[in-house]
């Protein structure tokens, strides 16, 4: 993979997309973005959730698919001083904070309805397609066998729509294909 994944901190960057993204009402502080975040992934503060030796890795770029602890924002919000934010947006704070943690797709989209591209499993490093991007019938598509759990790159996809993990599944051998012939004659001639 050619990007370095572990050089990225989720949970700085979904501060940053709180204090930028607009998506929240006025402006907020660096302080007040990192105390949501914190307060989403269940923490007091960023201090507290780094010292945690439980806590979350932050360079885990699945952070964003945690459920958020809508009451805990709530909780700090009501704390915060010079700010606009009300403890009742605490769940559009929460949807604000997992966009934000989510990695960013190639548009520059950060949404929690991203999904990793390929057949990766949680915790496995990817690459991320926004919904938008995904829409992209001659981009992306998924594998028939798969379902709609996992998203590829067209490119990634035989002619039969299957992933490398299905690759074959319909592939017979010249012995499978005489049987079934076979037992198609045999049908038709003792119908």
């Amino acid at each position: 993979m050619s990007k370095d994944y572990d050089n990225i901190d989720y949970t700085q960057q979904a501060a940053h997309y709180l204090r930028q993204s607009g998506v929240l009402p006025g402006k907020i502080g660096s302080s007040h973005a990192h105390a949501l975040v914190a307060a989403s992934l269940g923490f007091g503060s960023r201090i507290a959730m780094r010292d945690d030796p439980d806590g979350p890795s932050f360079a885990n770029q699945w952070l964003g698919r945690e459920e958020p602890n809508v009451p805990k924002i709530s909780e700090i919000v009501a704390q915060m001083r010079s700010t606009s934010l009300r403890p009742e947006e605490a769940s559009a704070i929460a949807k604000a904070v997992q966009d934000g943690l989510t990695p960013a797709c190639a548009c520059g989209l950060h949404s929690h309805k991203s999904m990793p591209i390929g057949f990766v499993h949680e915790n496995d490093e990817a690459e991320w397609v926004c919904p938008e991007c995904a829409a992209d019938v001659e981009e992306f598509g998924i594998c028939g066998l798969c379902g709609t759990a996992y998203i590829y790159r067209t490119s990634e996809l035989d002619h039969h729509g299957l992933c490398k993990e299905h690759r074959g599944e319909f592939e017979q051998s010249d012995e499978e294909r005489e049987d079934q012939e076979s037992f198609a004659e045999y049908v038709l001639n003792h119908d």
